[in-house]
């Protein structure tokens, strides 16, 4: 790429965001692309949200010879959120329809090109865009601080109550209330103890004056008579008393008042204080439950489990914790005002007429670099990764395409990884792409179709003794899978038991279902889930629709094996059935036909092209590549459906009891069965022989299980098929 544009890098703070979903399903990353911008994809209340929607459009409409398709109101895009990159077709595509090609803009809300749009652009400034925003992230900032503060109070008041909460303060308080008695009560004791010294004390006193009274005559006294030596010895003892009593009295007085005394004093003041800290704790109590209330009142009372165990109940599964629509409103709110002020800042940074400066420059460079022509200065390289992030978030790639795609991107330099199908790739397959992120999120099954490897198992193993790390087969790819290695090392998750007790250790399960109805969620959860998985959908059961008029069913169809595992009479079946089906609506039917073997598949397609109903000549005419395109995308092996969904699967099984080792095989895992029947989304119908299938192991849950299909013979379908559709 020659260097005759001024690229400009992007300030760091911008950059580390880059998000790439890769798989080794093509499919998988397709569906992702396509179904992300697609206006159906967004709850109701946001159809007004957009994001270069006519760039999308155009994108999302436009053929390979230039022509715009018309689009229906379901499939136009909301936004430019997500492309599918990967091989050089698809990166030429988006380069064509991003830059060239424009069309006429005096149609009302025609598709553009990214230059029209930005000469185009009316929106807000990107001032104004920023205070949207930075108001709106504001609000979110807010609403999750006060959640997390109720999160905190809850928990808080959860482990405790009144008098739990209390129970310190009114410890002490009872303590201190204890030592005031206590107190009070000595004192009192050593007033009364003074008192009765007192009283004794004047007792002595008036005793005195009796024996003063009774004090002998003189000459007694002089001549010392035995009265007198009575009367003195009366008057030494009284007085020896009340020198006694004196001195009881002073120390009772020096106790009160040095020691007792105080000693109260001390305990009421302490009493006081800790009744002032009780009434505060108190009011603490009272504020806590008001705010609480407050909380509740504002934000409603949040449903959560009581114990760990609670976790199991569908509505936790369903609904989270912490989750309510006006924090998800908010949140939703500022995602809107972010893509506002990208489109704002494109349009202020990237205006035609900038003369190849400015973010101008870049976009031209995008081009080229989408056109697999590559930057003399291999630095720009990431520079130019990082601008087409900034105006398309999200890229998909399958891992085969990923280094080519992102050449001349080191270690870290993409932001986000999402590898999707993760139990379908291999760990080598992914490392060159988890090598150049920063961050990866593993989203996988390991229920469903397990890597396809078919190098010789004894040749793997001799290279694994090469190195003591894979010596083990830790990394064996015949052995494990991106699913696997992510789970092992993810420290949440739960352990699972599956129909011969092994136990799985599944990191972070996601066990509710939102794709499928019944009878196809029952028997999946059944047959490979131990019946752990819930129900996310509105409705478990959907009424009757097009292009089939008929509940699931097993249309019973044995017969000899003309070719592997090709049953002639159920390739005629499925033959006349689309047959019939096209003739009625005069399109191809949107269902898929899906097998267990290559061999049906490949049969299948070659008796479609060779029936009437589908030659050139046929009325209603086929447009040219229309059947081609049709059966690529509606028919094939359950390996390569992995990823998809359709409203409408038929299963065609193929197998007779004299070939059963092909049935056999795919009945020895779950895995195939559990795929196949997760592809509809409201209606499937396995076609095959109901008593060598049935019979198997998970085929049987099917047949006659909880929750069997119905058991029909091919004319008995058609006949209750043609029967419903005069009915609708």
């Amino acid at each position: 790429m020659p260097n005759t544009y001024t690229i400009r890098a992007l300030k760091p703070e911008l950059t580390g965001y880059e998000m790439v979903v890769a798989s080794s399903n093509n499919a998988a990353v397709e569906n992702i692309s396509r179904d992300l911008p697609k206006r159906k994809s967004l709850g109701k209340c946001w159809n007004n949200v957009q994001y270069l929607q006519p760039v999308a459009h155009k994108i999302a409409a436009q053929k390979s010879d230039g022509s715009i398709s018309p689009l229906s109101d379901e499939d136009k895009p909301w936004g430019l959120i997500c492309a599918a990159l990967g091989n050089s077709s698809n990166r030429k595509a988006l380069q064509e329809r991003l830059f060239f090609n424009p069309v006429d803009t005096t149609e009302p809300n025609p598709p553009l090109t990214i230059r029209q749009w930005v000469d185009d652009y009316k929106g807000p400034t990107f001032k104004e865009a920023c205070a949207a925003f930075k108001k709106a992230d504001e609000e979110v900032s807010e609403a999750l601080e006060e959640r997390a503060r109720y999160a905190s109070l809850l928990e808080e008041m959860a482990a405790t109550d009144e008098p739990a909460f209390l129970h310190p303060q009114q410890q002490s308080f009872n303590q201190a209330e204890q030592t005031r008695a206590s107190a009070q009560q000595a004192l009192d004791r050593q007033q009364q103890q003074l008192q009765a010294t007192a009283q004794h004390l004047s007792s002595l006193q008036e005793l005195e004056r009796l024996i003063d009274r009774s004090r002998p005559v003189w000459w007694k006294r002089l001549f010392n008579t035995q009265a007198a030596k009575t009367h003195r010895n009366e008057q030494q003892e009284n007085a020896r008393l009340q020198r006694l009593a004196h001195e009881e009295i002073n120390r009772a007085k020096s106790l009160l008042n040095n020691g007792l005394k105080p000693e109260l004093e001390s305990a009421q003041t302490a009493l006081l204080f800790c009744k002032s800290e009780l009434d505060a704790r108190k009011a603490q109590w009272q504020g806590k439950c008001q705010c609480l209330d407050d909380f509740a009142s504002r934000l409603g009372r949040p449903n959560l489990p009581g114990q760990l165990s609670e976790l199991e109940n569908s509505d936790f599964q369903i609904n989270g914790l912490w989750h309510d629509a006006a924090l998800n409103r908010l949140r939703s709110t500022v995602f809107a005002a972010a893509l506002t002020l990208h489109e704002a800042w494109l349009a202020e940074v990237a205006p035609s007429g900038s003369n190849g400066k400015g973010f101008s420059a870049n976009l031209a460079a995008i081009s080229l670099l989408l056109s697999n022509k590559t930057p003399e200065d291999e630095r720009l390289t990431q520079v130019l990764w990082q601008s087409l992030f900034m105006v398309i978030p999200v890229v998909s790639s399958t891992f085969a395409s990923f280094g080519n795609q992102f050449r001349g991107l080191g270690a870290g330099s993409l932001g986000w990884l999402y590898i999707d199908e993760a139990g379908q790739a291999v760990p080598q397959a992914a490392v060159g792409a988890l090598w150049r992120a920063q961050r990866a999120m593993v989203v996988g099954d390991p229920l469903q179709i397990e890597p396809v490897f078919t190098l010789p198992q004894r040749l793997v193993k001799t290279l694994g003794q090469l190195s003591a790390h894979t010596a083990n087969d830790a990394f064996a790819p015949n052995r494990v899978s991106v699913q696997s290695l992510a789970d092992q090392n993810n420290r949440y998750g739960s352990v699972f038991k599956n129909d011969t007790d092994e136990e799985l250790w599944i990191g972070s399960p996601l066990r509710v279902h939102r794709r499928c109805i019944e009878p196809m969620f029952s028997l999946s959860n059944q047959i490979a889930y131990g019946n752990k998985m819930v129900f996310g959908l509105p409705n478990a059961h959907a009424e009757q629709d097009a292009p089939v008029y008929s509940s699931s069913c097993w249309v019973d169809i044995p017969g000899n094996v003309e070719h592997k595992q090709v049953v002639p009479r159920q390739i005629e079946f499925m033959v006349d059935l689309l047959g019939q089906l096209y003739l009625r609506d005069g399109e191809l039917p949107q269902l898929y036909v899906i097998s267990p073997f290559k061999a049906v598949r490949l049969a299948l397609q070659k008796a479609i092209r060779a029936a009437a109903w589908a030659r050139p000549n046929h009325r209603p005419k086929l447009p040219a590549g229309e059947l081609k395109q049709w059966l690529k995308a509606s028919i094939g092996t359950v390996h390569t459906f992995q990823g998809k969904e359709q409203d409408t699967v038929f299963m065609l099984l193929g197998a007779d009891p004299e070939h059963a080792g092909a049935a056999q095989w795919a009945a020895s895992k779950p895995n195939l069965l559990n795929v196949a029947l997760t592809r509809a989304k409201r209606r499937v119908y396995l076609v095959g022989d109901f008593d060598l299938w049935g019979s198997l192991r998970y085929f049987d849950a099917v047949s006659r299980g909880k929750f069997p299909l119905q058991r029909m013979g091919p004319a008995a379908f058609l006949a209750k098929l043609n029967a419903l559709e005069e009915q609708a």
